[in-house]
């Protein structure tokens, strides 16, 4: 199963060190919008996204901190 990275990115590049094993693309992008949506509701406000990256570091998908789905 390919593994997937979830980068936080607000100012600062925090790196995901680990990933997470994943069936594909399309779940990394519904696990990147869950977790902007944590985040958001424990951010107050603050702008940030999600970046996700494949095991070879290409950019999959990024969720804006302001995304609604």
């Amino acid at each position: 199963m390919p593994r997937y990275y979830f980068h936080m990115i607000d100012g600062v590049k925090v790196f995901d060190p680990k990933g997470m094993a994943l069936p594909d693309a399309h779940a990394a992008r519904q696990q990147a919008k869950l977790t902007a949506r944590t985040f958001r509701r424990n951010m107050s406000g603050e702008g940030f996204k999600v970046r996700v990256t494949d095991e070879t570091g290409r950019i999959v998908y990024e969720a804006q901190s302001d995304d609604e789905n």
